[in-house]
């Protein structure tokens, strides 16, 4: 048996090669399906709350990102932390529309303007680790493979269960790993 060495650039090219033949137009964008599906979807939202602190801050984190400030002191990360019925899911659903909203009072700044037309088109992602799609033993040795085959079953449209998840994570890993 022969070792065979694969440079980053000659698996890069692979897993491009593959996904085009598969695909020659690329995936068409899919919107994400709801990640709630109880009693608290029905509910009236407080995105006007939200959105009076998200609008500036958002606007602040761009304004660093233009000028090359990327640093963790000037791009906040954005997390949900909150007990099981608190709204972690709900806010997820709708963060993109309540920062698009939030940007739309202050089209007076000029970096607003720019940063609504970029959002507005903005491919959004809900990834879920929750209702029958969690986390398997496997997909912790690759926790991007196990983001990427939740967000490629978005794009492809199909029910997300774990047996979805299962052979599009497979898949990830076979293109991922060079043969030996």
């Amino acid at each position: 048996m022969t070792n065979i060495s694969y440079s980053t650039k000659e698996v890069t090219i692979a897993r491009a090669q593959t996904l085009e033949a598969a695909h020659p137009k690329g995936l068409p964008y899919k919107a994400p399906k709801d990640l709630l599906y109880t009693s608290g979807a029905q509910w009236d939202y407080q995105g006007s709350m939200v959105a009076r602190v998200l609008g500036p801050a958002v606007t602040e984190h761009y304004n660093y990102y233009k000028q090359g400030l990327i640093d963790k002191t000037t791009i906040p990360l954005y997390i949900i932390l909150a007990g099981a019925g608190m709204g972690k899911s709900r806010h997820a659903n709708e963060f993109h529309r309540t920062v698009c909203s939030s940007l739309d009072s202050d089209l007076a700044n000029p970096a607003s303007e720019v940063l609504v037309g970029r959002l507005k088109n903005a491919w959004v992602f809900h990834v879920s680790f929750e209702n029958g799609t969690a986390i398997q033993p496997e997909e912790r040795q690759n926790p991007a493979g196990a983001i990427a085959a939740r967000m490629i079953l978005q794009l492809l449209d199909v029910d997300m269960d774990q047996s979805s998840i299962n052979n599009i994570y497979a898949r990830i890993i076979r293109v991922s790993r060079p043969q030996q």
